[in-house]
């Protein structure tokens, strides 16, 4: 049995704040799950802007990247998860 790797999401960048400091952060995804990649460790992009550590919170998400793969699909109220394009589905 294989696990989910992480994924990197070509053109994805995640504005987060880590104790009131902002920064850019490349995008993962694990399976559906999107993550940040924070100083060589992934973070889990939550509802609501949090995330998996207590004091990172994420604010905005670039989602104009071209993937042939799917895209990242957010709003504030549900956590960001990425949906696999149609083609790829079929096939």
């Amino acid at each position: 049995m294989s696990i989910a790797t992480f994924q990197g999401i070509e053109g994805g960048i995640a504005v987060l704040s880590i104790g009131g400091r902002y920064n850019q952060f490349p995008l993962y995804r694990r399976g559906e799950t999107i993550f940040a990649e924070v100083k060589g460790s992934y973070v889990k992009l939550g509802p609501l802007n949090r995330t998996s550590v207590p004091n990172i919170t994420w604010h905005d998400i670039e989602d104009s990247f071209d993937s042939s793969d799917g895209l990242v699909v957010f709003d504030r109220h549900q956590a960001p998860v990425w949906q696999f394009s149609t083609a790829r589905a079929a096939a």
